[in-house]
């Protein structure tokens, strides 16, 4: 019989042809430090989001599927030009499908607030956290940056990383979109001064 790990290692070598995941090599550099991979993605087209919802959207074209091996710590910059009626619009980064809010992983749900109420005492606070809200506040449409930095220690394995908008009211559009994701790869002894995110 094969031993799990090796079942496992399959399963996700499949996964990453199948899906068209990236696999962050293993190496070093001459001086033994750990070597830093860039990913780049961009939006090609326009998105508009004219739904209220709770949950997040993806934008087409601004995710990257990676696997690892070994603990990495993620970089993740994005920067895009926000357009939209006045009120409340969001822009956060997903993870595995879920919002990445204050080192937690919280469902793309309506029960953010339920599962992580330290957070806050409403959805529309818990989603303003690290800088997520983008809030128009003049009559008739207005362009502005929307730029997100989060930097977030993931233990081995393949994840998904993504931009996800969301509003509260009228309508938001976001243009030429760019996603930027620097991996560095870790030893499992490696200490950081970062946790993995608590998923609740």
């Amino acid at each position: 019989m094969f031993p799990a790990t090796f079942f496992a290692l399959l399963l996700s070598l499949n996964l990453a042809i199948a899906l068209n995941i990236t696999v962050l090599p293993q190496g070093r550099s001459q001086t033994s430090c750990p070597v830093p991979y860039f990913y780049v993605r961009y939006q090609s087209l326009p998105f508009i989001q004219r739904t209220v919802s709770n949950s997040f959207v993806k934008i087409p074209g601004l995710e990257l599927a990676v696997y690892h091996a070994q603990p990495a710590l993620y970089r993740i910059m994005f920067q895009g030009s926000c357009q939209g009626s006045p009120g409340h619009k969001y822009v956060q980064i997903l993870i595995d499908g879920r919002v990445l809010i204050a080192n937690y992983l919280l469902p793309n749900t309506d029960k953010r607030q339920a599962v992580a109420s330290e957070l806050g005492s409403s959805i529309h606070e818990i989603d303003s956290h690290d800088g997520g809200m983008h809030y128009v506040h003049t009559e008739g449409d207005m362009i502005s940056s929307c730029p997100r930095f989060r930097s977030v220690y993931l233990p081995s394995g393949v994840h998904i990383v993504e931009v996800g908008v969301r509003i509260s009211n009228s309508n938001m559009a976001m243009y030429d979109g760019q996603l930027q994701v620097e991996l560095i790869s870790y030893d499992t002894n490696v200490r950081l001064g970062l946790e993995h995110p608590k998923i609740p």
